[in-house]
């Protein structure tokens, strides 16, 4: 997610990065104003590429945390925002 919040907000090399990330065109959108688009693939190989699965999760985070004025206020914003959500799976759980 670091990632995508530098490649956004231009931290990185424009000529570098591209068209790895598209934001939403769409303004009427829920959520905050830099929703990303989903880019569709027809190969099987492309649908767990870096630029799709990060989509759902950066548009699920909320404005506070992606409108951060610095990389390390993104980071304990988004420790934080992570640390108050339900737990998916518990990694410490012992298997069956």
């Amino acid at each position: 997610m670091i990632e995508v919040y530098k490649i956004l907000h231009k931290i990185y090399d424009p000529e570098v990065s591209t068209g790895t990330l598209k934001i939403s065109s769409v303004t009427n959108n829920r959520g905050h104003s830099m929703n990303l688009c989903a880019q569709l693939s027809r190969l099987e190989i492309r649908k767990n590429c870096f630029a799709v699965r990060v989509v759902k999760v950066w548009n699920s985070s909320p404005e506070e945390v992606v409108m951060s004025s610095s990389v390390k206020s993104f980071e304990a914003k988004l420790d934080k925002y992570w640390n108050e959500q339900p737990m998916k799976f518990g990694y410490k759980e012992e298997l069956l």
